[in-house]
């Protein structure tokens, strides 16, 4: 919000209400900045406003050739998270479909 010369309390960079004469003001204020500033900005907008895992990203990502090996790896979080039943039945669904999760749902 500083780069873009508005306070903190603004809310969010891409909040987008409707108004194209904060939307010029916005432009205009980017067109002063350095490249760095800007790919700032823009790093926040995205991060603001691109849903995880949408077609948006996959496609990117696909396009990118992000090698998500390379930079991530499981963690303490991760195990937590899968040892949660109902979490992991989840992922189960989200992988092999409800019909595999269901068949594999504890009976106890």
């Amino acid at each position: 919000m500083a780069l873009l010369g508005q306070p903190e309390e603004a809310g969010a960079v891409a909040g987008g209400n409707g108004d194209a004469f904060a939307t010029a003001r916005v432009f205009a204020r980017l067109l002063t900045l350095s490249d760095d500033d800007v790919l700032r900005v823009l790093a926040i907008v995205m991060a603001e406003t691109v849903e995880a895992g949408s077609a948006v990203i996959e496609a990117l990502g696909n396009h990118l050739n992000v090698d998500m090996a390379a930079c991530w790896q499981a963690d303490d979080a991760l195990f937590d998270l899968l040892r949660d039943k109902e979490i992991a039945n989840l992922i189960l669904a989200d992988i092999g479909g409800k019909h595999v999760a269901h068949g594999s749902v504890s009976r106890r």
